[in-house]
């Protein structure tokens, strides 16, 4: 089963991956932009909605797929990705927030400067600070669990 087409559906998981992030910064004591996802410009929501399309496609490169819940023996739902999944699935979620980032006109600064579209996590994987690598890793890590929220599971 694919996320893509099931657009309130993705909706509502952006919405909700967009909480726990928030509630990391916060936990981490880190900046804190935007309140609420409704008040995120539009680029960043649609950022927030092009991630979690773009789950499917991630787990997809380590073998799992996304099902309904309940859809399949228990012993093949994952609940938590092993270490060195979680970092393969957070490089892919950078790449593809780079990627992202480039094509709508940001490019690399010492800075944030979001008037000038400028972001020190611009860079490769390896270049990025170990704060927003583990901002990465959160994500990934909390996929299933955000599936879960929606009567989604995550399958080998």
């Amino acid at each position: 089963m694919t996320l893509a087409g099931k657009t309130d559906v993705i909706t509502e998981l952006a919405h909700t991956s967009f909480q726990r992030y928030t509630a990391d910064r916060i936990a981490s004591q880190a900046d804190q932009e935007f309140a609420t996802f409704a008040s995120l410009p539009a680029d960043l929501r649609d950022s927030s909605i092009a991630y979690i399309s773009s789950i499917h496609r991630k787990l997809d490169t380590l073998g799992y797929e996304v099902l309904p819940a309940g859809s399949c023996y228990p012993d093949r739902c994952v609940a938590a990705f092993t270490a060195s999944e979680v970092e393969c699935l957070a490089i892919l979620e950078h790449r593809r927030w780079l990627r992202e980032r480039q094509k709508a006109g940001w490019r690399y600064g010492s800075s944030k400067d979001v008037e000038h579209k400028r972001s020190p996590y611009l860079v490769p994987w390896e270049e990025l600070p170990d704060r927003a690598k583990e901002w990465n890793r959160s994500a990934v890590r909390s996929i299933p669990g955000l599936l879960a929220s929606v009567n989604l599971a995550v399958v080998k």
